[in-house]
């Protein structure tokens, strides 16, 4: 199975979790997710995971509608962070 490893190098960067969490359960390589998106493909074994769970002090996720992602204030905030 892929594995899940927060120490991990990262030489390729997408999108989102599950699009990591895919590439490392092809075996692909790792995959630096938070520990609840992983959950349910650790539980199932589909990935491993390598180590210990890490927190990790900067994690924002901004979830919005498209049009909203237009918006000068979103725009802002996503630059901000």
């Amino acid at each position: 199975p892929g594995c899940v490893d927060d120490a991990a190098e990262s030489l390729v960067h997408v999108g989102d979790a599950g699009l990591a969490l895919d590439a490392a359960a092809q075996g692909l390589g790792r995959a630096t997710v938070p520990e609840l998106l992983a959950a349910a493909d650790l539980a199932s074994g589909r990935v491993v995971a390598l180590g210990e769970a890490r927190p990790y002090r900067l994690g924002y996720w901004l979830v919005a509608p498209l049009p909203q992602w237009r918006q000068k204030k979103v725009k802002t905030l996503v630059e901000a962070l």
